[in-house]
């Protein structure tokens, strides 16, 4: 009887570690002479850490040994990994804009990036776009929040109409957010997507708390998948990992597990 149940439950774990397996949202094959610039040359350009467009799609692009210490920045993350976020006080920078098929990082839509205190009402970061006064490189201070509140961070295109959530379950269950954790970097380099912007001193910004870093989002608020409409900074957070639900095969081989121990009773 023990045995069975043992491998019931074994069977269970197994198949919910599955679940929990890195998980990578593809972005669209973009940049290059006369068009935008793609994720993986925004950020070589960001973050002084060389990546290929067409190496992005997977965890740990980006990664490598530079910033405070010469320490390895961790690249980015799984898509499992960047829908919730916790706590306290965060500071959001503005990076990019590239939205609207124009080789400039001012971008030809506004938008708007809020936050959300456990699904709540949305509060509003900051507003970037030919109509807002907000400039590459600009840091913007959120309220404290509660650290036991589940934080979502959201970016609302005022021509596409599109409201990216970094949780999908906002999105109709589409991922319009992928995230780079650049823990330890120095200096995110604004001023070398060209047209000026400034640079920011990472080293500058409040000191990390325990379990906390610093990361890069890049939203997808058109239709393109190319997720690079609009790049910000976010600082002293620290993700909450998604745990799903087990699957019904799952549930159902525990059941059977059950069922079987009681027979040899």
């Amino acid at each position: 009887m023990t045995k069975t149940i043992i491998i019931a439950a074994a069977a269970v774990a197994a198949l919910a570690g599955a679940a929990h397996a890195n998980s990578i949202t593809n972005v669209a094959l973009t940049g290059g002479a006369g068009s935008e610039m793609g994720v993986g040359q925004i950020y070589s350009a960001l973050t002084g850490i060389s990546l290929a467009n067409n190496a992005v799609n997977q965890v740990g692009a980006g990664s490598g040994s530079v910033g405070i210490g010469a320490g390895t920045i961790a690249g980015r993350v799984s898509d499992d990994r960047d829908m919730v976020w916790r706590d306290g006080s965060i500071d959001v920078g503005f990076a990019a804009l590239y939205w609207g098929n124009s080789n400039t990082p001012d971008g030809n839509a506004n938008h708007t990036i809020s936050v959300t205190q456990d699904n709540g009402a949305a509060t509003t970061l900051f507003q970037a776009g030919p109509g807002h006064s907000a400039q590459r490189g600009e840091i913007f201070s959120s309220s404290v929040f509660p650290t036991t509140a589940d934080i979502r961070f959201s970016a609302h295109n005022h021509t596409s109409g599109v409201t990216a959530s970094t949780d999908p379950l906002n999105n109709n269950g589409r991922d319009r957010v992928i995230t780079f954790d650049i823990t330890g970097l120095e200096t995110l380099n604004v001023s070398a997507l060209g047209f000026g912007g400034q640079n920011i001193d990472l080293t500058s910004l409040p000191a990390l708390g325990a379990g906390k870093g610093t990361f890069l989002m890049f939203f997808e608020t058109g239709s393109d998948d190319d997720f690079q409409d609009i790049v910000i900074l976010a600082h002293n957070i620290k993700n909450v990992p998604i745990v799903p639900a087990p699957s019904a095969a799952a549930l159902g081989l525990l059941g059977l597990g059950g069922i079987v121990a009681r027979r040899r009773r």
